[in-house]
């Protein structure tokens, strides 16, 4: 059995060697992007024939749709990319087990078919650089854990009127650039009800960014009580969001509950957070070399 069990070990860990990544990679905790090893290479000749190889590794735990573009810096009038190309893609979730997760890993390569090349390159053009960029939807789900009770100044044990919760302690989320970390949860009597404040922190990783259809970085909250009717409303909003222009930002929300006859209970806050967001990679300065010194 011993010797079986070295057997199966040595046998993941050549697995785990023969898999490796791009080059260049963006790791951002969703979807990682980069450019495959000498796809392009460091130095192009004028008229040279080349293809971009790109890797992508997804690893979040749902699949996702997107739109890949490539991009070059000179001027379409010397060939190269024809910017921007680009193309739909689909990649699968990737597959939690217990301790262990099995990404999904995907290569693309441009064009589809031929190649590109650059030509009638002028003095001053001695270099291209090229960029990879995606963009795809993402619905980010947070759970917390509060205690809802009837009268906030009766003491209960384990049950706060005020409380804080914080990652991995009352608060579970999915994989995702941007999640929650910190909830701030107060029950107030107000009116002959109560009304439940939360203080929410939203934070995104430093890699990507969110984007939407006005130019800004824009995301969109939904929160909802699992077992207690409430509408919540939240501030400060711009076009109905959140917009993010740091990592990190504080929301207020707020909603009446009721407890109908119960004196207290624990609900699941669940927050959904819903964006479009985008990574790239960069291949940085590729030289180019003309065929003639001068034009």
């Amino acid at each position: 059995m011993r010797y079986l069990l070295i057997l199966l070990i040595s046998i993941v860990l050549l697995f785990s060697s023969g898999c490796t990544g791009p080059v260049e990679k963006t790791n951002i905790g969703g979807v990682d992007i980069g450019f495959l090893l000498n796809q392009p290479p460091r130095e192009l000749r004028e008229d040279a024939n080349f293809m971009v190889g790109l890797e992508l590794i997804n690893n979040l735990p749902k699949a996702v749709e997107g739109t890949l573009c490539l991009s070059d810096t000179p001027a379409n009038s010397f060939g190269g990319i024809q910017e921007p190309e680009c193309r739909a893609i689909f990649m699968a979730p990737a597959e939690v087990s217990g301790n262990s997760k099995y990404v999904e890993e995907s290569r693309f390569y441009f064009p589809e078919t031929g190649s590109y090349y650059y030509h009638n390159l002028e003095m001053g053009i001695d270099t291209t650089t090229i960029t990879a960029e995606l963009e795809y939807s993402l619905e980010s789900v947070i759970r917390g854990e509060i205690c809802l009770k009837r009268d906030p100044a009766q003491e209960i044990a384990d049950c706060r009127s005020n409380d804080v919760l914080t990652k991995g302690n009352k608060i579970t989320s999915d994989f995702a650039p941007v999640t929650i970390d910190r909830i701030e949860t107060s029950i107030v009597p107000e009116g002959g009800q109560n009304r439940l404040y939360l203080e929410i922190d939203i934070t995104k990783i430093p890699y990507g960014e969110i984007i939407s259809e006005t130019g800004e970085s824009i995301l969109m909250m939904d929160i909802e009580l699992a077992g207690t009717p409430s509408v919540f409303e939240c501030y400060p909003l711009r076009n109905g969001g959140i917009r993010m222009v740091e990592d990190r930002k504080t929301v207020k929300c707020d909603s009446f509950i009721s407890l109908g006859a119960q004196e207290f209970y624990m609900d699941s806050l669940i927050i959904k957070l819903n964006y479009d967001y985008s990574i790239s990679a960069s291949t940085g300065a590729i030289a180019l070399k003309r065929k003639t010194g001068d034009r």
